[in-house]
């Protein structure tokens, strides 16, 4: 007798299987569609604003609010000038402000650097200019005046968004790109290099500092060893060796009393300047260039 074939149960997983893999690819392809819609500029209003004239237009007046503080900290006698200038600025930054707002809405404050603009737009702005100075408190408040002045200069960062906008300023967006994404990497280096001063520092003190000199010892071999008598003293001195800003002469009076001295200074400056300075520029650089 011939063996009766059990159904198989393969052929229906293997589709059931193909079901739900469409199922999720369905489900995958619209939420990708939805999030490119979603970060699309919905509107003439949002499409101005989003244009690159918008962006061309919002850094020249930024340079010229910059060029106007600076005329105000020169103490430049123009006082008109200056007074229209700021509330034709000011007038500028605030229509910015209202219309990416009426654009995008609440979502539009989601970012750091929008809270950031708002808070420029409103107090160094609109309360400074159009309300303090008009009831001429700036002297009963000179403190408060100073700050505002200071964060208004932070708007001039902004400025590096307008140079992605325009094709003239492609290098230049290039560099500023690779220096802002280089930020951790600079975090780094410095605490490697303040790490490096704070151990020669030590060592500074115990061959440099704490030695005693001979009587006939001269005023300058007196005075450079000044220069080691603690680890702030040592790590500011060894800056100058770093950089090569004027150390000969200091190493050269302390050679008089200390004729091995140079060895530990060159050793010092050559690891410091020449790798280390070195190394991090290289890696600042590679990381620009794989962006």
């Amino acid at each position: 007798m011939g063996s009766e074939k059990k159904p198989s149960t393969v052929a229906p997983a293997n589709v059931e299987v193909k079901v739900a893999l469409e199922e999720e690819l369905a489900k995958d392809a619209k939420s990708a569609s939805k999030i490119i819609e979603e970060a699309q500029p919905k509107g003439h209003l949002a499409v101005f604003v989003c244009s690159d004239e918008f962006e061309i237009a919002c850094g020249c007046a930024i340079c010229y609010s910059v060029f106007v503080i600076c005329l105000q900290t020169d103490g430049v006698d123009a006082p008109f000038f200056i007074q229209f200038s700021e509330s034709l600025v000011t007038a500028f930054f605030l229509l910015e402000w209202i219309l990416r707002v009426a654009a995008f809405g609440r979502k539009w404050f989601k970012g750091f650097q929008t809270l950031l603009d708002t808070f420029i737009v409103w107090c160094p702005g609109v309360m400074v200019v159009w309300i303090m100075q008009p009831l001429d408190i700036e002297e009963d408040m000179s403190d408060l005046f100073k700050f505002f002045r200071i964060a208004r200069m932070l708007r001039f960062v902004q400025l590096v968004r307008t140079f992605k906008h325009v094709a003239a300023f492609e290098d230049l967006w290039k560099l500023v790109r690779g220096l802002v994404s280089s930020g951790g990497t600079l975090l780094s280096a410095m605490s490697l290099i303040v790490f490096n001063l704070y151990v020669f520092a030590i060592f500074c003190c115990e061959l440099i500092g704490f030695q005693e000199f001979s009587a006939e010892a001269s005023d300058a071999a007196k005075e450079a060893q000044q220069r080691f008598k603690g680890i702030s003293q040592s790590m500011l001195t060894l800056t100058r060796f770093m950089h090569g800003d004027d150390s000969q002469g200091i190493m050269d009076d302390l050679v008089e009393e200390l004729p091995y001295i140079w060895i530990f200074l060159w050793l010092f400056t050559a690891l410091s300047s020449f790798v280390l300075l070195n190394l991090v520029t290289a890696v600042i650089v590679q990381q620009a260039m794989d962006m």
